[in-house]
């Protein structure tokens, strides 16, 4: 069975922590409900659009970052999927991320590199897919 390689796993941990974090707006009446998890939403619910956005946006973080999220995954354990839960709520403020994983000053150099993207909502489309908004 091929694994995925890190990249792509941090993409899929980042989009993971979108679901389980991000209550979807939708488009046509300005409702908000559950999260997209709670919803039913999975991985493969985004447009294709979203999947671009994403992928540009991990990518710009994972590039200018690889040394820190290198020694991060090798100081605390963790793996390419929590580094992309951990940019993801880190970025957006959940309370929990690259800081609070006991890895020091690494740690404290992603919260920070993270802090510049801001907060991202996803949007329901009218057909029940995900959008996104950074």
């Amino acid at each position: 069975m091929h694994k995925p390689n890190p990249f792509e796993r941090f993409i899929e941990g980042y989009k993971t922590a979108l679901l389980f974090t991000e209550v979807p707006l939708t488009d046509w009446d300005g409702e908000y409900e559950e999260t997209a998890d709670d919803q039913g939403f999975q991985l493969d619910d985004f447009t294709d659009g979203a999947e671009e956005q994403i992928r540009e946006i991990c990518s710009a973080f994972w590039d200018s970052n690889a040394e820190d999220l290198a020694e991060f995954m090798e100081v605390t354990g963790r793996g390419p999927e929590d580094c992309g839960h951990d940019f993801l709520f880190t970025r957006g403020g959940h309370g929990v991320g690259f800081w609070d994983r006991g890895a020091g000053d690494v740690g404290d150099r992603l919260s920070k590199a993270s802090e510049p993207y801001g907060e991202t909502h996803l949007f329901k489309t009218e057909d029940n897919r995900l959008e996104v908004e950074d």
